[in-house]
């Protein structure tokens, strides 16, 4: 996080804003980020693991979790064998996983969590998980994508986070079902919220808001979808937009354009 965004969303906050992160990450990778915009002092909240949990900054709570239980995690690692696939599945600060990996390195990188090898990993499965991701190269995670949706028949959300990486969660988890669920809860109506997203997991969120934002480095199918497009993450796009509209250029209740630029 470049200086430029930390200082605009402090600011944004001051203002009134309540800053929420929404990610795939568990909690524990976003803290630090959450602490670097002092969101506790400003009771933000982060969304997890593309939202199958909601926690409070200032107070620690998770007031919404959904776990997928050991039968999910059995059928999804035998189905990531089947396609081969590697596979990580989430059990607190640990990330299990048959084999290390070139995806394990980067996801632990991310998350800063700490990598199990097992390779027995359903006999050690935890009982509950937020989320299991299957990894691959992207031109073959795209076919994996289809099959795998073919065969869960609904029986999870499954969505790409990154060219690699395909989450796997409960059906009815995703970004903009947590965002509408945290607005129940804080008492703000959907159309007060403005959502910035560049990935397929961002999707559900930028449709739900007030104002969807698609990052510059998003892919067209993301970028179409969205009220309005802004720099790429490279650009500090998230926190122009937002010094933008804020700053009366695009009002975020009012008329904006079906597509622009903020």
């Amino acid at each position: 996080m470049s200086a430029f965004t930390r200082d605009c969303l402090r600011q944004a906050q001051a203002q009134g804003l309540r800053i929420v992160l929404a990610s795939g990450r568990p909690v524990q990778a976003m803290e630090k980020l959450a602490d670097e915009l002092e969101m506790a002092a400003y009771d933000g909240f982060l969304i997890a693991f593309n939202g199958a949990q909601i926690v409070g900054c200032s107070t620690g709570e998770q007031i919404y979790s959904c776990m997928l239980d050991r039968p999910d995690q059995l059928w999804l690692c035998q189905k990531a064998r089947e396609l081969e696939a590697f596979v990580h599945v989430y059990d607190g600060p640990r990330l299990l996983t048959p084999q290390a990996n070139e995806y394990t390195e980067i996801e632990s990188r991310l998350t800063g969590l700490e990598v199990v090898e097992c390779p027995d990993l359903p006999s050690v499965l935890p009982p509950y998980t937020p989320k299991v991701l299957l990894m691959q190269a992207p031109d073959r995670l795209v076919e994996i994508e289809r099959r795998l949706t073919g065969l869960t028949r609904g029986r999870f959300a499954i969505c790409r986070s990154k060219p690699f990486f395909l989450e796997c969660v409960r059906p009815q988890v995703c970004k903009g079902t947590a965002l509408k669920r945290l607005c129940t809860h804080l008492q703000v109506p959907l159309l007060q919220t403005i959502a910035v997203g560049d990935s397929y997991n961002d999707l559900s969120m930028l449709q739900l808001a007030g104002v969807g934002v698609a990052m510059g480095n998003a892919p067209a199918a993301i970028q179409e979808q969205a009220d309005l497009v802004t720099d790429p993450c490279a650009c500090d796009g998230a926190a122009r937009a937002l010094c933008r509209l804020l700053q009366g250029k695009v009002q975020p209740c009012g008329t904006f354009p079906a597509k622009g630029t903020a």
